[in-house]
């Protein structure tokens, strides 16, 4: 089934909508949620807070691009159970990825939702600028959480390349922020 015809289906609050969604996109955004959390069971949970999430925001919502838009949720979703277990343990994957953005952006001085979006938004015109292969791995590994060793798989790449293009990325970010006053 066409994504535009799913989307049709949430607006006509048709539960047909979940089943379609399951069929064509649940095994993606099971590897989404699995990346993330390396559990089936949350992985599984996380899957399903996004399709709820989904039935919830369309409508008024109408996602341009269905895919992207149901693994933002299941990414959300993943992550609000990693907040809740970290209470319990710490995600060593998730600490390690956003503690290389996180020395990036120290010094910054984001006080407000308004900052937090101007700064999403710099950032998204970094990325955006980045040749294919770099914004690839850009997003595999701060986005998809996945792992160096993973993205060079994928990218039939060595480790050693992976780690040294995210180390001149972030340092490119950090620059590209500061002329522009974030940091």
């Amino acid at each position: 089934m066409q994504d535009s015809m799913i989307i049709d289906l949430y607006f006509e609050r048709n539960e047909q909508a979940i089943e379609e969604t399951k069929v064509k996109f649940g095994r993606y955004l099971c590897a989404v949620a699995k990346n993330l959390l390396r559990d089936i069971r949350d992985s599984e949970e996380a899957v399903s807070d996004a399709y709820m999430r989904a039935w919830n925001s369309m409508p008024p919502h109408r996602p341009k691009v269905l895919s992207a838009f149901l693994a933002k949720l299941t990414r959300s979703s993943a992550v609000d159970i990693l907040r809740k277990n970290s209470a319990q343990k710490r995600s060593d994957r998730y600490s390690v990825s956003l503690s290389e953005l996180e020395e990036t952006l120290s010094g910054g001085c984001v006080e407000s939702e308004i900052d937090v979006r101007m700064l999403g938004e710099e950032i998204n015109s970094y990325i955006g600028g980045l040749p294919k292969e770099q914004r690839q791995v850009f997003v595999m590994r701060y986005f998809y959480l996945d792992s160096i060793s993973d993205i060079a798989q994928s990218l039939g790449r060595s480790q050693a390349y992976v780690k040294s293009l995210l180390f001149r990325m972030r340092q490119r970010l950090k620059e590209h922020l500061q002329k522009g006053d974030y940091i």
